[in-house]
């Protein structure tokens, strides 16, 4: 057989069912349909499988769907494209509010961990070009003269360990910027918390991501104190930094910048613990890290409450979004009929 250049509207995949409207059927009114909650909640039921749940094609096709006269098809779809354009727009807007209050949140932690709160104070060259000048009574030190040992978490066939009842094991996902989100959590057994001790948390440790999200970093809380961990870097509690500045530290652009220095690997970001070691820190006296940390905590509270209101927004829309498309193919909205 000839090869021929193909089209350049052609789509070749085994994921897709090609729905093909007949002369009944308007094409822009079948892609609403396509898209309601009810159909989509129809083909959700019927699917199988547990990885990868996939309808098959004579299920999709026993799905009954509402089929109004092609000109009020017409009108269906005219209306829900110019709604949910609008509706997309204001989407569209708050999603980038939320971005520009992402760079303004990394803005309030990168000024506070390399300027200070003093804006009279006298400041001198670090020596570093990507980090500027810094007070001129502030050190600048590598991490692993820091903390007393940075190691890394389990990396050597941690499932093997894995089991349903046992010790924690906290993982890559479980880390955010200065917390845990502990709703997908593994556990491995007791023989294998005791093969792997040296990685056992304590409090006021710190541990960072190292592929994904490199460097997103939180400090451990005495009720996850005595858990272990997966393929993290472990930064044990420094001696002469306060945990919290020195979290607030590792979560700046400027340490984010030393991470993207040292990362590893073409298709995802990565850092070992070496790269982790030679990260340099901004060190105020102890007292004024502590200043710097609360400032951090308050004045990111604000700004966070300012971050959920918009994203409950942005989710209230999408609600509404996907009501409108239900309502308006199952003729519950008048005027279209």
């Amino acid at each position: 057989m000839a090869l021929t250049e193909a089209p350049e509207n052609l789509i070749a995949s085994t994921g897709f069912c090609v729905i093909r409207p007949t002369e009944d059927l308007h094409a822009g009114y079948a892609g609403w349909v396509a898209k309601s909650e009810e159909f989509v909640g129809e083909v959700v039921s019927r699917s199988v499988g547990v990885s990868y749940p996939a309808i098959n094609a004579s299920e999709l096709l026993d799905i009954k769907v509402p089929l109004p006269p092609l000109e009020i098809q017409k009108r269906i779809a005219a209306f829900l494209d110019e709604k949910t354009a609008r509706i997309d727009a204001l989407i569209a807007k708050k999603r980038a509010l939320l971005e520009r209050l992402a760079e303004k949140r990394q803005a309030i932690i990168t000024q506070a961990v390399t300027k200070g709160l003093n804006p009279a104070a006298p400041m001198k060259d670090s020596g570093i070009h990507w980090l500027g000048a810094i007070p001129a009574h502030w050190q600048v030190k590598r991490l692993k003269y820091v903390s007393p040992r940075v190691t890394v978490g389990i990396v050597v066939t941690p499932a093997a360990y894995y089991t349903d009842e046992g010790v924690l094991a906290l993982r890559g996902l479980n880390v955010r910027t200065m917390g845990f989100d502990l709703s997908d959590t593994r556990n491995i057994t007791r023989d294998g918390h005791e093969l792997n001790r040296k990685s056992e948390l304590r409090e006021d440790d710190l541990v960072a991501v190292r592929t994904g999200a490199p460097g997103t970093t939180a400090i451990v809380t005495g009720e996850l104190a005595g858990c272990n961990c997966v393929d993290l870097v472990i930064i044990r509690k420094p001696a002469e930094a306060a945990p919290r500045y020195l979290g607030w530290f590792l979560n700046s652009d400027v340490a984010k910048t030393q991470y993207s220095l040292g990362s590893e690997g073409a298709l995802q970001q990565h850092f070992n613990v070496e790269t982790s070691k030679e990260v340099s820190l901004t060190l105020p006296p102890l007292k004024e890290q502590h200043e710097i940390a609360a400032y951090i905590d308050t004045a990111l509270a604000a700004h966070d409450r300012q971050s959920g209101m918009v994203e409950t927004s942005v989710s209230r829309l999408q609600e509404y979004r996907a009501a409108i498309i239900t309502a308006a193919v199952t003729g519950r909205i008048e005027g279209l009929q």
